[in-house]
């Protein structure tokens, strides 16, 4: 798909988007609610597909972004008042010694933040804490000290990784199975506080299949897509 094809591709989904966006007040019954937070989901997932596909420079998705969760705030707020669930991005960082977290997504979870004075030298500095919970549902939680960033990383993986070598995981459900996309990460976390015993390893030379809390994820070196002369540590 040539880059033309891709923004025209992108556009659709940006102005199908809005279209919803725009058009709240008038959908307010609970089953019409459910149909178009699911289309929501659907679109903004093809425009952040088609906007990581482009040139970095031309990238949209944080003007998007918080258009979207805002709207799919309301779009739960009215389906379930107690909802307070979002989608992020999680970075698994056995090198990491402390956790951080995206101030964006601390303002759409409104997680209530405390002062601390700390330097994060390589990330860059931070000046609030805070101790959410995160889980898959109410039996898979896990607290966590974060500190708050403007910036957590870069878009990762920084290229998009050829998945053609984990062919042999079948039917493995992947806690995030776009990780192959570069995009925005939203919280790195502490490594081992996530494992669970399961593994799936087929061979010393391809990916193992670990599963944590979040769910399956893949460990190890992957080949750059249409590179093979590169690799990505997953």
């Amino acid at each position: 798909m040539d880059e033309a094809s891709i923004k025209k591709m992108r556009d659709r989904a940006k102005s199908e988007l809005t279209s919803i966006v725009n058009s709240f007040s008038e959908h307010l019954r609970k089953s019409v609610l459910l149909s178009r937070m699911e289309r929501l989901d659907n679109v903004f997932k093809d425009f952040d597909l088609y906007d990581a596909m482009l040139p970095e420079e031309q990238w949209e998705i944080e003007e998007l972004e918080e258009k979207y969760f805002e709207i799919k705030g309301k779009y739960q707020g009215a389906i379930d008042p107690t909802a307070t669930g979002h989608d992020c991005a999680v970075l698994l960082d056995s090198g990491s010694a402390a956790t951080s977290i995206s101030e964006s997504l601390v303002n759409k979870q409104c997680i209530e933040r405390t002062n601390a004075c700390i330097s994060v030298k390589g990330l860059g500095s931070s000046e609030s804490a805070v101790i959410p919970k995160y889980g898959l549902d109410k039996k898979k939680n896990l607290q966590i000290d974060a500190f708050i960033l403007n910036k957590v990383t870069s878009n990762l993986p920084t290229e998009q990784v050829d998945v053609k070598d984990l062919n042999y995981l079948g039917s493995t459900k992947l806690a995030n199975v776009k990780f192959s996309i570069p995009k925005k990460i939203d919280l790195v976390n502490y490594f081992f506080s996530c494992l669970s015993s399961e593994q799936i390893i087929r061979s010393v030379k391809e990916p193992t299949a670990q599963n944590t809390i979040f769910g399956w994820a893949v460990l190890d070196k992957m080949n750059i897509k249409g590179n093979a002369s590169h690799q990505f540590n997953s």
